[in-house]
């Protein structure tokens, strides 16, 4: 064993999941045009508590 851990995560998801371990903030998907993205919000919501970091 190396200690390394695998996740296995959307890999587009992750650089948010980085940014949550960071800051304990989670992103706010919104553009002007579009509003928010509440889909990729829950998305990311559901894989922090899935893998208990929130």
């Amino acid at each position: 064993e190396d200690s390394s851990y695998f996740v296995d995560i959307d890999p587009d998801l992750f650089k948010y999941i980085l940014y949550y371990l960071c800051y304990r903030v989670l992103p706010i998907f919104y553009n002007k045009v579009k509003g928010h993205n509440y889909r990729i919000y829950l998305t990311l919501l559901k894989e922090v508590k899935y893998f208990s970091i929130m």
